[in-house]
C-alpha cells in the first residue's frame, strides 16, 4: 500500500463552485485509473493550514500503480 498526499492553495479568483467541482473531480480518479484502492477529498479547517485550502489523498495498491497514475492523462 502506498498513501499519496496533495495540498492546494487556490488563486483568490477561484469561486467555491470551481473548487467543488475540482474535488469531485478527483474522486473520479478512483474509477479511472487502476490500483487506487480508496480516494478523498475534503477542506482544511486547521488554523495552521499556512493556506493550504483542499487536502487529496489517495491510497494505491503498490509503487507501480502510483507510478503509472502519475503520467496519466486522467492525472
Amino acid at each position: 500500500m502506498v498513501e499519496h498526499i496533495v495540498l492546494w492553495k487556490f488563486t483568490p479568483e477561484a469561486t467555491k463552485e470551481q473548487k467543488e467541482e475540482m474535488m469531485r473531480q478527483l474522486l473520479t480518479l478512483k474509477d479511472k485509473l487502476p490500483g487506487i484502492t480508496a480516494a478523498t477529498v475534503g477542506w482544511n479547517f486547521s488554523e495552521r493550514n499556512q493556506g493550504y485550502t483542499v487536502g487529496f489523498r489517495v491510497t494505491f495498491t503498490d509503487r507501480a500503480a502510483l507510478e503509472n497514475y502519475l503520467p496519466s492523462d486522467a492525472h
